[in-house]
């Protein structure tokens, strides 16, 4: 069971936090993921980072509401999300994948 898996099964609704750390340490090593590929010729490094981001990603909308979150917390929330697509619309543009606009 995957640390994301284990994080969600014990989710609680105040445990927001702790299912955005993820997210966020994810977007965060996209960078780092790039010379690791072009040095190597390892796409597949990559295909992984994005695999990651996107259950990251997964774990965080399926037990955080976005849109009907507090005011509070709502810009952090739909910051996240804009971010993932950002480097998810990147990633895959650097595998020569296109994705949609819109899911």
């Amino acid at each position: 069971m995957s640390t994301v898996s284990l994080i969600v099964a014990y989710h609680r609704p105040y445990d927001a936090v702790v299912l955005a750390f993820p997210l966020a340490l994810a977007i965060a090593r996209h960078p780092e993921t790039l010379p690791l590929v072009l040095e190597d010729f390892r796409p597949n490094l990559l295909a992984n980072s994005l695999y990651h981001l996107a259950n990251c990603f997964h774990a965080f909308y399926e037990a955080c509401p976005v849109l009907q979150a507090s005011p509070a917390v709502r810009p952090s929330r739909l910051a996240l999300c804009s971010l993932t697509a950002r480097v998810i619309r990147h990633g895959l543009g650097l595998l020569g994948i296109s994705c949609p606009e819109r899911m």
